[in-house]
């Protein structure tokens, strides 16, 4: 059985933006992927072509020695595909570059986007936090506030300040400062 969680309409809108910058994100690095894999094969493929003109190329002077120094159609064909896979080894190390150059943008496009990501999923949370307390603070303060109020008026009785002026503090001060310290201890706690 899947449970499909329903989100609630404030969230629609910041829920669309997560989405789309997690959308975009992927794209990037999903492309980022695809460059850093095509570098990897074309290092591959210049190291093969090395690897056999670096192999052909001490038999093919070999076959020239002992064909008496005369180059024959066959030496003349292995000369060009010496040459050819010089020139793609040249060509697979000018691909590299142009494609390091890429994978370098697409990087600073992955950490824009992975910025936008994290923003928007930071959001996401933010409105769902403030939410939540808020409806939270709605639905369950009323006694609080109903007791705070009463202890306001007993302060703003004239009878309550008996020590002067020295020590007075504004009763709802006094009040908030009392609640304050309640709470964070019932957080820390």
């Amino acid at each position: 059985m899947t449970q499909t969680a329903v989100i609630p309409d404030y969230l629609k809108p910041a829920m669309e933006r997560l989405e789309t910058a997690r959308s975009a994100h992927l794209a990037n690095a999903s492309r980022m992927d695809e460059t850093t894999t095509v570098i990897s094969q074309v290092q591959t493929q210049k190291n093969e072509l090395e690897q056999e003109n670096g192999n052909d190329s001490g038999a093919w002077r070999a076959a020239f020695r002992a064909g008496g120094a005369v180059i024959t159609d066959e030496l003349k064909q292995r000369h060009l595909a010496r040459v050819a896979r010089r020139e793609l080894a040249q060509e697979c190390d000018s691909m590299n570059e142009v494609l390091s150059f890429e994978l370098d943008r697409l990087k600073g496009a992955c950490d824009r986007t992975a910025r936008a990501y994290r923003q928007a999923h930071h959001g996401v949370l933010s409105q769902y936090a403030e939410h939540e307390l808020d409806a939270a603070l709605r639905e369950s303060c009323g006694a609080l506030i109903r007791a705070m109020k009463l202890n306001i008026l007993v302060l703003n009785n004239p009878l309550a300040n008996t020590t002067g002026n020295q020590g007075y503090i504004e009763p709802e001060q006094a009040v908030m400062q009392q609640v304050k310290a309640w709470l964070e201890q019932a957080v820390k706690g």
